[in-house]
């Protein structure tokens, strides 16, 4: 049997053998949340066909790129990009992401597009970049989770030539795995385990929970959850986070 309780407060219980109950540790009230970069060690150089684009993956990070034995041109609303390569990328979180060439060793003039697309050819573009750091490219754009992007990327016509280096993709915190009910950790027996909820958001679970009403405060905020079985039959078990954070929590 699995019992789901959000972990704003601790009460005393005492559990039977191979029973799981479901905790939730957050901050209490709002806090400052730690940046977190999920970087990626993809080893794409980008496809020349957009119908084949290179997948990178669901992450932020730097990844390789060359287009010196790139073929064809894309118009894009600031520009047109010749000898062009192609990447598909998922977007982990939603929120303002920049793909940039701009520390990746590149020094021709370069044009970057992105499109909110993974068919193609694609027809939503979301940005466009000619030149941003001299005449090098960076884009930013609002990015969905979940949501597939075309990243499109050559020299500028006439001016530019193929290069290669690295570009970074760089967004929001993502969340960490635990930040749902429905994707909690699961831990097993006693002992200390680790836990954080920097860039965890906050849930629609364990908001209105009566027994976690502290200062008036019934919420939980970017809560983090867990799974645990209990190791026997009989006992009481405690669930704590004194002396193992200096912020204020709920349990």
């Amino acid at each position: 049997m699995e019992t789901r309780i959000p972990m704003t407060s601790i009460s005393s219980c005492p559990p039977s053998r191979g029973t799981r109950v479901l905790p939730s540790l957050a901050t209490f009230g709002a806090l400052g949340l730690a940046v977190l970069a999920t970087t990626s060690g993809a080893r794409a150089q980008g496809s020349d066909d957009c119908s084949t684009a290179q997948d990178i993956g669901n992450a932020f990070g730097t990844f390789p790129v060359s287009t010196l034995t790139a073929t064809g041109s894309n118009a894009g609303s600031c520009a047109t990009m010749q000898n062009d390569v192609w990447f598909l990328w998922t977007a982990p979180v939603s929120g303002t992401t920049i793909v940039s060439l701009c520390s990746g060793g590149v020094t021709t003039d370069t044009v970057l597009q992105v499109w909110a697309t993974g068919a193609c050819p694609p027809t939503t573009q979301v940005a466009c970049s000619d030149d941003s750091c001299g005449s090098v490219s960076q884009a930013s754009f609002t990015a969905v989770s979940g949501t597939q992007y075309l990243i499109g990327m050559g020299n500028y016509p006439s001016f530019g030539a193929p290069f290669s280096g690295t570009f970074d993709i760089s967004g929001p915190p993502v969340p960490p795995a635990n930040d749902e009910c429905a994707a909690a950790t699961a831990i097993s027996g006693t002992g200390l385990f680790p836990f954080s909820n920097a860039a965890a958001t906050t849930s629609a679970q364990g908001q209105t929970n009566a027994n976690c009403n502290f200062f008036s405060q019934l919420g939980i905020a970017h809560d983090v959850w867990y799974t645990w079985t209990a190791p026997s039959s009989h006992g009481i078990a405690t669930i704590e986070t004194c002396s193992q954070t200096s912020v204020d929590t709920k349990i």
